[in-house]
């Protein structure tokens, strides 16, 4: 049920992360919900908010995954740090409202500094334009608004 719930996360496929964690009974769910791939270390709502699946963020958060929890394999990011890196502001916004800390470094360091990094390396020449930096200062705005 762990690698469905992870499989289903990383695809965005909200139907299937809704059912699977529908039908687990709690202690099943607090075993699942957390739950780490022995080679990648990414759980289910790391790999959603990688993805910037909103639906499967906001689902996994309501049943108690934990926001915080770091993945040592990919330098000690959290599911914010993923959701920064790659500008998902919406993403952002609902880990932040589920009380994430703003300020947890990783190998990278805080989301605030990837978000910062990203958006040096795409006005380089890196991104999709404009588009790409106006999504990583919406997501500074909201880094630094949860850092108070």
């Amino acid at each position: 049920m762990a690698a469905a719930l992870r499989a289903a996360a990383d695809k965005g496929d909200i139907a299937e992360v809704s059912r699977l964690l529908e039908v687990q009974d709690a202690a099943t769910l607090r075993k699942i919900i957390n739950s780490q791939d022995s080679e990648t270390d990414l759980a289910p709502l790391t790999l959603a908010a990688a993805g910037g699946h909103q639906n499967c963020v906001a689902a996994l958060l309501a049943a108690r995954a934990n926001p915080d929890l770091s993945v040592e394999d990919a330098g000690n990011r959290t599911a914010l740090h993923m959701a920064a890196y790659d500008a998902h502001v919406e993403v952002a916004q609902l880990l932040l409202e589920a009380r994430a800390d703003a300020c947890l470094m990783s190998s990278g360091g805080t989301p605030s500094d990837i978000v910062s990094q990203r958006a040096k390396e795409w006005r380089i020449g890196g991104g999709d334009g404009e588009e790409d930096i106006d999504r990583l200062n919406k997501i500074l705005a909201l880094l630094s608004g949860a850092d108070r």
